[in-house]
């Protein structure tokens, strides 16, 4: 019985190939859910998270999706954040960007309102 060694470029080309994969399917299955210029509807837990000056609103839902919320007005952004952590129900357009650095799911929120349990 023999054993084969493989080559350091084959080794290379074999992580590449499986952190793209893996890449691909993280980036497919969380950006499914969004679709471009539509509004949707999300229910799910509200944070402020990040640290000062840098934080953001941020909902995560039950299937654990998160998106990074803009609100109209800071005016409505310091409410939301007062009443933070809550679960709300949020309505707005979902769009992509990127916040601390990384790329994110965005909702400009349209509507909102606390549920309670």
């Amino acid at each position: 019985m023999s054993f084969v060694r493989p080559t350091l470029r084959q080794l290379t080309a074999l992580v590449f190939l499986g952190s793209s994969a893996f890449l691909m399917a993280c980036t497919t299955t969380r950006n499914a859910e969004v679709a471009a210029d539509s509004e949707i509807v999300i229910e799910g837990m509200v944070s402020v998270r990040g640290n000062e000056p840098f934080t953001g609103i941020v909902l995560v839902t039950g299937d654990r999706n998160s998106y990074v919320l803009s609100l109209e007005s800071e005016e409505a952004a310091s409410s939301m954040r007062r009443q933070a952590p809550a679960r709300f129900r949020v309505s707005g357009v979902p769009y992509k960007d990127l916040w601390q650095g990384t790329h994110r799911a965005h909702l400009q929120v349209t509507s909102w309102e606390r549920l309670d349990l």
